[in-house]
């Protein structure tokens, strides 16, 4: 589960996210630990829906902190 109110984007969401234009931010939660407490531009976002590592990513909250998974756990969410 990912988070309390979000869920994995599905590919043909991440497809049209990827394509917003004006860089819009993009939420990443993580599938391993169900953490989302991460952000970045779209221009980040893989075709997997994972974080590409092309831009920078950043904390939604410093009070949640982080988890200690791989970033290849890490999947663009969507709030359900």
């Amino acid at each position: 589960m990912i988070g309390k109110n979000y869920r994995v984007a599905a590919l043909d969401e991440v497809a049209a996210l990827a394509v917003e234009e004006g860089a819009p931010h993009v939420t990443f939660g993580c599938t391993s630990c169900g953490m989302v407490n991460w952000h970045a531009k779209n221009l980040a976002l893989a075709a997997n829906g994972g974080y590409s590592g092309q831009r920078s990513i950043f904390q939604l909250s410093w009070s949640k902190g982080e988890c200690d998974c791989a970033p290849s756990f890490l999947r663009c969410v969507v709030a359900q």
